[in-house]
């Protein structure tokens, strides 16, 4: 059953005229739900909350056309954070909410980098394996290591794995490594597990790729969540791990790429809007999920806010 104040907010997000560097709607500021961040000339992919909640990071195509890392404030403007020669394709908080990870595509493989809100590189990240990237990752709540999707970089034929990522060391370890399967968008759900996409490798990223599951860190307990006829495309888990929040076309319909809202423990999938959105991402409150607008207004690439609550109408705050 669709929520609402779901509904109600993301319709408004939708519909809202852009006024200025953030724009909300209906006098919502655009880090409130039914507030909509689409700065001008920006097209914006995807995006995330810092860790403290006061910030909004993002990758898109700046009015140049270069494709950068971005940072918003409540209230303020958008700043790209890195260089206009770097092609970014994905990026991933860092723990004190003053810098990020970020991923730099390159021909022979992709590079990552720590840098600063304020645009300076902290440092490099020397991987000790060539690598594709660009289909999510997560930072570690003690910053010492992330998990990354990551592919062979001349084989993109070839399904991503999860790997964790010493970030001090360059070393990687494969978490997963599952034959046709490609596992992406990883979340945090709790300090121990993790939910993630899987699926058959499609190489266009806006393609859904199929199923949500939940893994222990340590590679056990590895259960889907979703049903067969929900066709997944990323996932995001609460603060507290007890939801699981994921984009899916359901049944045979392609056109509606809706958010449903499943407990991590399993059960009964909720749809909690009506109106297509896409990389999901929850806030640190546990109230709001950041999503990419697809489709009609949302083609210009605006993010919006979405209310989401656990079954009993309280928050999933951590």
């Amino acid at each position: 059953m669709v929520s609402a104040r779901a509904s109600v907010a993301l319709l408004a997000l939708v519909l809202a005229a852009a006024c200025g560097p953030l724009s909300g709607a209906g006098g919502r500021g655009p880090l409130e739900a039914g507030g909509r961040l689409a700065p001008g000339g920006w097209i914006l992919d995807r995006g995330a909350f810092s860790p403290d909640g006061r910030r909004v990071a993002f990758v898109g195509v700046d009015p140049d056309g270069n494709q950068r890392a971005g940072v918003a404030a409540d209230g303020g403007s958008v700043e790209a954070v890195t260089p206009e020669d770097w092609t970014v394709v994905d990026f991933a908080w860092m723990p004190g909410s003053e810098s990020l990870l970020v991923v730099r595509h390159g021909e022979r493989g992709d590079t990552l980098a720590i840098v600063g809100v304020d645009g300076e590189v902290v440092r490099m990240v020397d991987v000790d394996r060539p690598f594709g990237a660009g289909r999510g990752m997560v930072v570690s709540p003690d910053g010492d290591y992330a998990i990354v999707s990551m592919q062979e970089p001349v084989a993109l034929e070839r399904p991503a794995d999860l790997v964790r990522l010493d970030l001090a060391t360059g070393a990687t370890t494969n978490l997963t490594r599952t034959p046709r399967l490609t596992e992406d968008y990883p979340s945090w759900a709790g300090r121990d597990r993790l939910v993630f996409t899987s699926g058959h490798l499609v190489v266009d990223v806006l393609e859904p790729n199929g199923a949500v599951e939940v893994v222990d860190l340590d590679g056990g307990d590895r259960r889907r969540l979703t049903p067969r006829d929900h066709v997944a495309g990323a996932a995001t888990a609460s603060p507290d791990g007890s939801t699981v929040v994921y984009s899916a076309f359901v049944g045979g319909d392609r056109r509606t790429q809706a958010l449903w809202a499943v407990p991590t423990d399993g059960g009964e999938p909720r749809r909690v809007s009506a109106v297509s959105a896409h990389y999901p991402s929850y806030a640190p409150d546990g109230e709001r999920v950041l999503v990419a607008l697809v489709g009609g207004v949302g083609a210009d690439g605006g993010l919006g806010l979405v209310q989401v609550a656990r079954p009993d109408g309280t928050a999933a705050r951590g």
